[in-house]
């Protein structure tokens, strides 16, 4: 599993001249595939594509609802429920910026709508679902800078208001769910860079963090669970290189284990709380 990958190849679209990025996928149990992206023109705007199961994608489908046309639009996160796809992003209105949810329920987009008051200011968003009826964001809040959280529990109908999870001064939230609905969550502990922090969500309340990478100048982790077990990647930087290193552990045990990416000879496990 995993060993064989097939060669890269490129969603197909027209030769427009336009920059593409920001891209965000699900795979679905039927093998198709779900993406959204932001598209660089006259004005950003954000895309949804559909891969059937035989492998033909769908025409480009703009989702933003024009947003764009007074700021713009970036970082689309997708989740899915059942047979309805959830979609956040960060709109702008020229001056300030939020996060905007729309829904795909098979047929048609929904509107977007905000989330949160344009006066917050948001970005870089994670989103993730139970499959069910739980959709879970988290997003950077751009005046105070600490990583807010909310919830849908009734399919993305109604939102909880945003609560900080994190000190001040965070930035690159990454979140995932496990198989009995925990939510976890890693973030960079400083705007540009700093440390990995790391904290559970069981539903009710989320645990103190806890600091993870032991560096000052780590950054933009990407968090993901599996097989009772959760996997940090992140970059960490020094005056002279560039490293990647990933942290796991598994979720019934009290330590973890640290390689470095570059040079798997060089590993460090860890007998603290990670």
């Amino acid at each position: 599993l995993g060993q064989t990958w097939s060669a890269r190849t490129a969603i197909p679209h027209t030769n427009d001249a336009v920059f593409r990025y920001n891209p965000q996928g699900i795979l679905n149990s039927d093998g198709s595939i779900d993406v959204v992206y932001s598209k660089s023109s006259s004005q950003t705007q954000i895309i949804w594509r559909h891969r059937n199961s035989s492998g033909s994608w769908s025409d480009e489908n703009r989702i933003d609802g024009k947003i764009s046309e007074g700021g713009g639009v970036s970082y689309p996160a997708i989740a899915k429920t059942g047979n309805k796809l959830h979609v956040i992003f960060n709109g702008s209105n020229g001056s300030s910026s939020t996060e905007y949810y729309t829904s795909y329920d098979g047929s048609s987009w929904t509107t977007p709508k905000s989330l949160f008051s344009p006066t917050q200011g948001s970005n870089i968003p994670s989103l993730v679902s139970d499959g069910n009826q739980s959709v879970y964001a988290v997003f950077s809040h751009g005046n105070i800078g600490s990583i807010m959280f909310t919830k849908s529990t009734d399919d993305g109908k109604n939102w909880s208001a945003a609560t900080a999870v994190s000190p001040q001064e965070a930035n690159f939230p990454s979140l995932d769910i496990d198989q009995a609905n925990n939510l976890h969550l890693a973030w960079q502990q400083g705007l540009t860079s700093g440390h990995i922090k790391y904290a559970t969500y069981d539903g009710s309340s989320w645990t103190q963090s806890m600091e993870i990478s032991g560096g000052t100048n780590d950054k933009r982790p990407s968090l993901s669970v599996g097989d009772g077990t959760v996997t940090i990647a992140f970059q960490s930087e020094s005056s002279s290189d560039s490293l990647i290193y990933v942290v796991t552990r598994q979720f019934s045990l009290n330590s973890g284990q640290m390689i470095r990416v570059n040079d798997d000879s060089s590993q460090i496990t860890y007998s603290g709380p990670w």
